[in-house]
């Protein structure tokens, strides 16, 4: 299933993202898909949570 990360990402939900990320969140977790949290940002063309996932990946 999904994380409340992957869900926020589905949803476009910004803030939650941030809250997640910033307390540690696994950002790499994986739906039963195999999808990641970014693959739903991308697939939904948010581009700030886009820009502030792949900053915590480098």
């Amino acid at each position: 299933g999904m994380t409340l990360l992957h869900w926020a990402c589905d949803k476009g939900y910004q803030d939650i993202v941030e809250y997640l990320i910033k307390t540690k969140c696994d950002i790499n977790s994986q739906d039963s898909e195999g999808q990641t949290p970014l693959h739903y940002a991308v697939i939904c063309e948010f581009e700030s949570i886009i820009m502030r996932a792949t900053f915590h990946l480098i």
